[in-house]
This record gives structure tokens, sequence and C-alpha cells, in this order.
């Protein structure tokens, strides 16, 4: 994820939240995060057996509704199945970064209470 993508990300989640994350981030820690998150993302995945059935079954409709569209058809959906994946890598993107957000928030308010409390 590029740096104009996560900011991207941030501003939004300021205006939807009413906040000012963007001024106080520091982009080191949530570039050393996606860094992370990026080389493990497959390794912290690991699907049920449910999610593995549903897959299956969802790649048989689809190789059989496949099957009955013509050539025109089958360019449009899979034009559909490109930008649905990519809405949905979005989606993740997006869940991400406001993941990180929002433990940075947690931390900083766990520091101000520790303060508070040795006040």
């Amino acid at each position: 994820m590029s740096k104009e993508e996560w900011r991207k990300y941030i501003k939004h989640f300021d205006t939807v939240f009413g906040t000012k994350v963007m001024e106080s981030i520091d982009e080191n820690k949530l570039i050393l995060f996606l860094e992370i998150y990026e080389k493990m993302k497959e390794d912290l995945y690991t699907p049920t057996k449910e999610y593995l059935s549903l897959q299956k079954e969802k790649l048989e409709v689809l190789e059989n509704l496949s099957n009955t569209f013509t050539d025109e058809q089958k360019d449009k959906f899979n034009h559909f199945l490109e930008l649905d994946s990519i809405t949905k890598e979005q989606n993740n993107e997006q869940i991400i970064i406001f993941e990180f957000i929002l433990l940075n928030l947690m931390t900083v308010s766990k520091n101000i209470n520790r303060s508070k409390n040795n006040v």
C-alpha cells in the first residue's frame, strides 16, 4: 500500500469520526506495521472448514454459471469479478489502517490514564 493510499484512509477516518489523527500519526510506526502485515498476512489467516466448504461451493456455482454465458457475458462477468476483487482489497486495506489507528488511540488513552493515576 502506497503512502498516498494509507494517507487517504487516515483522512477518511478523520472525516468519519471527526478526529485529527492525521496530525498526530507516527508514520514510521505505521510503515513498520504495514510492512509486518504484508509479510505475515498469508500466515495470519487459516481458513476454517466452513470457509473452505463455502469457497468450494462458490467455485462450483461460478463454473456452472460461466458455462452458460456467451463470450460477451463472460467478459462482462470477468470485469465484474475484477471490480469485486478490487473493492474487497480496498475494504481490507481500510480495515487494517482503521485498526492501526484504533490501537494507537487506545494506547494514548491508556498512557493518559496512567499519568492521571500517578499524579
